[in-house]
């Protein structure tokens, strides 16, 4: 199977009505320890908690290591109007071969409900459908993180199945949905 390279990450900027989603830069640590503290937000994520400074610190420099060799594509959701940081969407695990690539994202707690991440996931498939040239992009959500499987749903990803106690997250195992979507669907 012939590999077809991906390119370096480090400067893509996409951009949508309201927002521009770019790498996380040193200088985003503080906003995005800001949103990510808010224990709301980690009821369905697999984020440490409490999280701390350093596990922002982490993610920029991670990030930017993981954009530069193309296997992975993490950034901040930008508001155009003012450049505040809402929060962070990633493509991970992007797999060269098989064309396929893991979307994962979260907002602050003040941005739920206005569309925001409708507007980042929808930048980040037509990324990854177009330029990038994948032909899947899956996700995972726990059972009950409703918001997040209607927004995946709006865009035409099917439930793929049910992984039992996959992950051990808040010291529980616990349960993940694989969603999943082709291009062209």
């Amino acid at each position: 199977m012939q590999r077809r390279p991906v390119p370096s990450l480090l400067s893509i900027r996409l951009q949508t009505p309201r927002l521009v989603l770019v790498p996380p830069r040193p200088t985003d640590i503080d906003a995005i320890h800001s949103l990510a503290k808010d224990r709301a937000i980690h009821k369905y994520l697999m984020l440490p908690f409490p999280y701390r400074r350093f596990h922002a610190k982490a993610f920029a420099l991670l990030g930017r290591q993981e954009n530069a060799k193309g296997i992975a594509c993490h950034v901040v959701i930008r508001r155009k109007e003012d450049q505040a940081i809402l929060g962070v969407a990633s493509l991970i695990h992007i797999h060269s071969i098989h064309r396929r690539s893991e979307i994962g994202y979260w907002l602050g707690r003040e941005y739920w409900g206005e569309g925001y991440g409708r507007e980042a996931v929808g930048a980040l498939l037509r990324f990854a459908f177009g330029p990038l040239g994948l032909r899947k992009v899956y996700a995972h959500t726990m059972p009950g993180n409703v918001r997040s499987e209607r927004l995946l749903e709006s865009f035409g990803f099917l439930q793929e199945g049910m992984l039992r106690e996959e992950v051990k997250a808040k010291g529980r195992w616990r349960d993940l949905k694989r969603w999943g979507i082709l291009r062209g669907s």
